[in-house]
């Protein structure tokens, strides 16, 4: 076979794309990030000449594979599993076992006129043949194992993904269906008279319940992921660069709340001593949020409180206690084990010597006072935050970060899950010319489908335990990923395809089980196959003004089951960004030339006509006359009224637009200790009683109770 044709080939079956398009440009990667990406894949290639031999190999390694490593059963559908044998093989019976996952088996022995074997590829006796096997019809949701062997020793196992096919949703879309609303505010943003610098659970309990109280049914905030925020670096304070995405930040303990503290007398002293009392006083009163400060205020008292939590001598007994859960989960174990050795001499474990850099936790120090610290602080903020999703007042509405940090615990614990030599980002586009680099590894897919994707099922749990709205970030890369060499630049870099369906299917059980619904952060350069997955399993779609609005086109409504909202945590608040107060800060911290800088005022300046003469056209705005001449508080009124009247299924209210802010909580290209800093210039208290609040909060909720007007049906 002719070189060319086949490294496309090669490419096509491990799901690497060397081309892109873009701008109307179809950009191709470079020879050594497309070789580079097959290595990656486990292709046996080092350079393009070894293509048709990588071929070979590869489709005769898939060629022997009896069954596939994880198979979709959706619910509406026949459960099977696809069976692939060399043709002297399919002569004989197959036997077939399958184990659910409560441990209940059921066999049979399937005769070969059951079996109608079509051909798959190959000659002679080398011919692949394949075919469908029927599995009981009853078999309930939930991960199985389906194993196969034939007569003539051939055999198989998959993980079988048994699930409906749309993720959960409380109530419908369609005529009828509730219209919500929500408030959100990062957590290190919220301010409160007992607050120690930063919010706390206990804060977001009190937001969860005013946001209730005027009638809202969500709270929304960043992740709430552990992060590195200790004394040695690394120092990450970024809720989008966590140290796993399987454990909790102890910064959002509520301290006066923390499980076990009446059992220390040492931890309950230090609480109410009046150094810690002083601290916290300092820490709040701070402009910015201190994540060192705070954390280190709290971790003395934690630390104190785990002390005697362990020894169990208090009348709750927790040393048995944390015992018992730590043996329910062993991962807790592994991952305090991770966070103390990281502490003590602040390497990270790229550093260190390599049985301790392989992931396995048993060659780690044994559990000392801070491995103690981080398994109490793990059970803490996790029963805090239980108690918190128990009490309903207004569900959780978190995101999902795509990864975690390159130096944390989930890439150090399964290092073979990712794909090494490469990181994740975005190709140049017209809002970042350079691209995007966010420099954690990316996962394999194909390692990933070995145990039915069990830590994407694991990630998805975690976060859906304690959330009523899960958003995924970035959900295109459920279906491709922007693959970056480590030694490249953006503009090197190029997609690899993941195995969606099967991607969707653990998203749809694990969202049924928790009982939690799915937004999927869509904005940016979306391939067309990915919104109709969205609706084809029931994820609602983002709605975000500044891409909604354009010069000279039509303004489209944000469609039923969708998430609108006038900003994202990674945009300007409304007030910044209808001024074009962020271009000119863009220019202050040079992510932005003066020229650049310009085109932008000129094109934010049609954007704003564009947007006041789409709400005038709908009688949002009364005034006549010269459409910029609309004051910000206007124009933010106009517009939560449209989305308020929307068909939106939950319109989201940044509470920092309410009072006109214009600094932004992230800029993106900017270091990541320059953003995520930024606090709420009003206290909930002070939020809670402020009457130009409460008027816009109401306006909001009187829209989304209002019927939508009927549309007639076609005659």
């Amino acid at each position: 076979m002719e070189t060319s044709a086949a490294l496309a080939r090669l490419c096509d079956d491990l799901g690497v794309q060397p081309a892109y398009e873009s701008g109307g440009t179809l950009h191709w990667a470079p020879e050594a990030t497309v070789v580079a990406a097959l290595q990656a894949l486990g292709a046996p290639i080092r350079t393009v000449e070894d293509a048709p031999e990588a071929l070979r190999a590869v489709r005769s390694a898939n060629a022997a594979r009896v069954l596939p490593p994880t198979t979709v059963s959706w619910m509406d559908q026949p459960p099977s599993v696809v069976i692939r044998l060399p043709i002297s093989a399919t002569r004989g019976p197959v036997e077939l076992e399958v184990v659910t996952e409560d441990g209940d088996r059921a066999g049979r022995v399937v005769t070969p006129d059951e079996l109608d074997w079509s051909p798959l590829g190959g000659t002679g006796d080398a011919t692949v043949l394949e075919a469908v096997i029927f599995l009981t019809a009853d078999l309930p949701p939930g991960y199985h194992e389906v194993r196969v062997r034939s007569a003539a020793g051939h055999r198989g196992r998959t993980t079988l993904v048994r699930t409906p096919p749309t993720v959960w949703r409380s109530e419908g879309t369609g005529p009828g269906a509730p219209r919500r609303w929500g408030t959100f505010l990062p957590l290190h943003a919220l301010r409160t008279e007992r607050g120690w610098g930063t919010g706390d659970l206990s804060d977001l309990r009190s937001l969860a319940r005013w946001t209730a109280g005027v009638g809202g049914s969500t709270v929304g905030t960043l992740p709430l992921y552990d992060t590195f925020l200790g004394e040695r670096d690394p120092f990450d304070p970024s809720p989008y660069a966590p140290v796993s995405r399987l454990f909790w930040n102890p910064l959002w303990i509520a301290m006066d709340e923390t499980p076990g503290l009446e059992d220390s007398p040492s931890a309950t002293a230090l609480l109410a001593s009046v150094d810690v009392r002083e601290r916290a006083r300092v820490l709040r009163e701070s402009a910015t949020v201190d994540y060192r400060g705070v954390m280190a205020l709290k971790r003395g008292v934690l630390e104190a409180a785990a002390e005697e939590a362990h020894r169990g001598d208090g009348p709750h007994g927790l040393g048995r206690a944390l015992s018992d859960w730590v043996l329910e989960d062993p991962e807790t174990l592994a991952y305090a084990r991770f966070r103390a050795r990281t502490e003590s001499t602040g390497e990270p474990w790229t550093r260190w010597p390599s049985r301790e850099a392989s992931g396995d936790a048993g060659a780690l120090a044994p559990p000392d006072a801070a491995v103690r610290y981080h398994v109490y602080a793990q059970w803490a903020v996790g029963k805090q935050l239980r108690t918190l999703a128990d009490e309903g007042d207004a569900p959780l509405y978190l995101d999902l970060p795509l990864s975690s940090h390159p130096l944390g615990f989930d890439h150090w614990r399964d290092q073979d899950r990712f794909a090494q030599g490469f990181t994740v980002g975005a190709p140049p586009d017209a809002f970042y010319e350079g691209g995007q680099d966010w420099s954690f590894a990316p996962v394999h897919p194909e390692r990933s489908r070995e145990d039915g994707h069990a830590y994407w099922a694991a990630c998805l749990k975690g976060a859906m335990e304690i959330s009523g709205t899960l958003r995924l970030d970035h959900v295109m890369g459920l279906h491709r990923l922007y693959w970056i060499p480590e030694d490249g630049t953006a503009a090197e870099g190029l997609y690899v395809r993941y195995p969606a369906e099967e991607l969707w299917a653990v998203l749809c059980l694990e969202s049924h089980r928790a009982g939690t619904a799915v937004i999927g952060e869509d904005l940016g350069t979306v391939p067309e196959e990915v919104p109709a997955a969205m609706e084809r399993h029931g994820v609602g779609r983002m709605w975000v003004l500044p891409f909604e609005v354009a010069a000279g086109e039509r303004v489209k409504p944000p469609a039923p089951g969708s998430m609108a909202s006038l900003d994202t945590h990674d945009l300007p608040p409304f007030t910044a960004f209808y001024t074009g107060f962020d271009i000119d800060a863009r220019v202050r911290s040079k992510t932005t030339d003066a020229e650049t800088a310009e085109a932008e005022c000129r094109g934010r300046e049609a954007w704003r006509r564009a947007l006041l003469a789409f709400l005038r056209d709908g009688n949002f705005l009364d005034e006549d006359g010269p459409t910029p001449d609309v004051d910000p508080a206007t124009a933010l009124r106009a517009t939560l009224d449209f989305l308020a009247g929307s068909t939106a299924g939950t319109v989201l209210v940044n509470l920092e637009d309410l009072w006109l802010e214009t600094a932004q909580q992230n800029l993106p290209g900017t270091p990541a200790t320059a953003n995520w800093i930024q606090k709420a210039r009003l206290t909930l208290e002070e939020m809670s009683s402020d009457e130009r609040i409460l008027d816009l909060v109401h306006l909001v909720d009187r829209g989304r109770r209002q019927p939508l007007p009927e549309v007639p049906s076609p005659s």
